[in-house]
């Protein structure tokens, strides 16, 4: 076979009568037969080894020994250690049915040192070992083993679109309980979400311009009655109703900090009973965490109640915060009001008939607000499982 291009006499023979060579071993490597007599690399065509790596350069020109003449269709870069563009560069041939090839002489100009024994074949370059073949002994040719040629190393194992789904920052707010979405976004920008790599409060914004109908559902606050009354009311006093003083009512200012107070009360009856049977919720506001605690209790019983205000309490110590005055309703068991002596020291009940005294009503319509927007995002059943 000679190479018409360069007017190169081959001494090897390339019969296109014998059985085809597999290119691709087992290990997913580029099997190759040295070969002397070849004056370039010459490779088998592979659509699925070729598409993405070569370029359509000058056909080489290659003649047979039959005197055909045999033309390659793309040029190729070959994985070979400590090779050069002048040692690696490789034609493809459509008609090339015995193997690829590899040429010793383009080797070794490339500075190679290929050594050659009964079983093996070793090359060298600069002192090092650079790849290692075998002899196959029934055909009596040198094989070496080159790994697939890649344009990149660099693996993409998973890739997130650079614009987020819309539908996920949906999902994401409907796992937060479906809360406002002023107030997500300042807990994002403070730095609550920091492990949510897609979350931003400027993405909120953009994918969330009207909130979900679960967050209007629990935010929906009714209008009071009697703002603009048409009635007229007298609010005069009669004197004949005020009677003589019977009590004389003694006060005592006493200087306590802001974040010193906490609050506590329970929810009205959950229309249904949860599969724990829980009924009710207790809830607790501490002004020092500025936080709301909630938990569900099975009945309003002194012993539920004081289970609910305990364990908040572990949690509140072990952070380390403590009230010195604790606000609740005048209705109070005896158990649980001296339970909060031993905790907090000073406890103060609110009169009767005026409840908007104690925080915890207001505590109580928040957690309700964003109670019911988040069991308005979840399934009817998940209420039971509380």
């Amino acid at each position: 076979m000679c190479n018409v291009n360069n007017k190169l006499n081959i001494g090897s023979i390339l019969n296109p009568n014998l059985s085809t060579c597999n290119h691709l071993d087992q290990t997913n490597n580029l099997s190759c037969i040295l070969d002397s007599g070849c004056t370039s690399h010459y490779l088998q065509h592979s659509p699925d080894m070729y598409d993405a790596t070569t370029t359509s350069q000058k056909a080489v020109n290659v003649q047979l020994p039959n005197g055909a003449i045999m033309s390659s269709n793309r040029t190729t870069l070959l994985n070979i250690p400590e090779a050069t563009s002048k040692g690696n560069t490789a034609h493809v041939f459509k008609d090339l049915a015995t193997g690829n090839l590899l040429s010793v002489g383009q080797l070794c100009d490339d500075g190679y040192k290929i050594d050659f024994t009964k079983t093996k074949v070793t090359l060298s370059k600069n002192g090092k070992i650079a790849a290692q073949g075998h002899r196959n002994i029934q055909k009596g040719m040198w094989y070496i083993n080159l790994p697939i040629p890649t344009t990149t190393s660099d693996i993409a194992n998973f890739i997130l679109p650079y614009k987020p789904n819309q539908k996920a920052i949906q999902f994401l707010h409907a796992a937060c309980f479906s809360p406002c979405i002023s107030t997500w976004c300042n807990a994002i920008d403070n730095g609550f979400f920091k492990s949510w790599p897609i979350l931003t409060s400027k993405r909120v914004r953009q994918c969330l311009e009207v909130p979900p109908f679960a967050t209007v559902k629990g935010h929906m606050t009714q209008e009071r009655q009697n703002l603009r009354s048409t009635s007229k009311m007298n609010f005069a006093i009669n004197e004949k109703q005020i009677e003589t003083p019977s009590h004389d009512c003694f006060l005592k200012i006493e200087t306590i900090k802001k974040s010193d107070l906490s609050y506590s009360d329970q929810t009205g009856r959950f229309p249904i009973r949860s599969t724990r049977n829980h009924q009710y919720i207790f809830v607790l506001f501490d002004t020092a965490s500025n936080h709301i605690f909630a938990e569900p209790i099975k009945d309003r019983t002194s012993k539920e109640i004081s289970k609910a205000y305990s364990k908040i309490y572990l949690t509140l110590r072990k952070a380390g915060i403590s009230s010195n005055l604790h606000v609740l309703d005048n209705e109070s068991s005896k158990d649980f009001t001296e339970l909060l002596k031993q905790n907090n020291g000073k406890i103060q009940f609110v009169p009767p008939n005026a409840h908007r005294r104690n925080v915890a009503e207001r505590a109580i319509r928040t957690f309700k607000a964003n109670f019911i927007a988040g069991l308005s995002s979840t399934h009817l059943p998940y209420a039971q499982t509380i």
